[in-house]
């Protein structure tokens, strides 16, 4: 997987990141999968394109309800560090999941939400 590469800091080649991020994988993405994508992208200094990003924040809009603290951290953490803010739909989602989880969250989940 892209976050197996990331954490050990080693760059897969195109072919692979296509194949692991392809468009027709999205629809049986969860929550902590999403997360787990974008920050391994956000970590490899991988860009994601237009339609990959707007295919995994349509597919975290549909999950919204599945995140857990650290995929929330995680997601918000890759948004930041891509320089792109999640649509206003899915940080209203985000806002009312955090509040549904707030006492789970672990200090450095905290951090990276707020960063």
């Amino acid at each position: 997987t892209l976050w197996a590469f990331a954490t050990q800091v080693r760059q897969p080649d195109d072919e692979l990141v296509a194949i692991l991020t392809g468009l027709a994988v999205l629809r049986d993405m969860t929550a902590h999968d999403i997360a787990n994508t974008l920050w391994a992208l956000a970590t490899l200094g991988r860009q994601p394109d237009e339609a990959l990003m707007a295919g995994l924040m349509e597919r975290a809009f549909a999950v919204r309800q599945t995140f857990n603290p650290q995929d929330i951290a995680q997601l918000l953490w890759a948004l930041a560090t891509f320089g792109r803010q999640p649509s206003e739909a899915l940080l209203a989602g985000l806002t009312e999941r955090v509040v549904e989880v707030c006492n789970d969250f672990m200090p450095q989940a905290i951090a990276n939400t707020l960063w």
